[in-house]
């Protein structure tokens, strides 16, 4: 099983889904991701390509790369459970009230493998900036994004970029109690 080069708050997530992705000596710097080469963008997007894949395995709607151990402000997600989009060092803001949300995450499971619930207050409308790397192009590329995104395309971006910021849904949530 794979752990954490340095101690994080996804921990956790290790133990539910072993994963080394990437050996992170062949990655590069994070501070230098923006002026990659074209090798670093085809390796970022090999990365990607594998976070959705175990995404996908796990029925997740995204995966940031702290939670497989690589310590990149980079994630996946999707709404549509079929094309992911892949964006890193972002940012959000919102004018609006907070509505609360219903999360859970693949980080935060129960003993027996069952992903916990939290409801968190998150900006159904907000303002995305940051990079894309365009994983379905050929080659990949890296483009800046200045979005807005709504609904639970926006809620999932900011759960993920929380990741990045070392905060969990239980740092900020109240557990409940979903019945199947």
């Amino acid at each position: 099983m794979a752990e954490h080069e340095s101690a994080s708050s996804d921990a956790p997530f290790q133990k539910w889904l072993p994963l080394r992705v990437v050996d992170i000596s062949e990655m590069p710097h994070p501070s230098k991701i923006a002026d990659a080469s074209m090798q670093d963008v085809a390796f970022l997007a090999s990365l990607a390509k594998k976070m959705v894949s175990l995404c996908m395995k796990n029925h997740g709607v995204g995966l940031a790369a702290v939670q497989c151990g690589i310590p990149l402000k980079l994630f996946i997600t999707s709404i549509d459970g079929l094309t992911f989009r892949c964006f890193f060092d972002m940012e959000y803001m919102s004018e609006e009230k907070k509505q609360d949300s219903l999360e859970g995450c693949l980080s935060i499971k129960d003993k027996k493998g069952n992903m916990r619930r939290f409801l968190v207050k998150r900006f159904n409308h907000a303002n995305f900036s940051g990079k894309e790397i365009l994983l379905y192009d050929t080659p990949p590329a890296i483009v800046d994004v200045r979005e807005a995104f709504t609904g639970l395309f926006s809620v999932v971006c900011q759960h993920e970029i929380d990741h990045h910021n070392g905060i969990l849904i239980s740092d900020h949530g109240k557990e409940v109690e979903v019945v199947n």
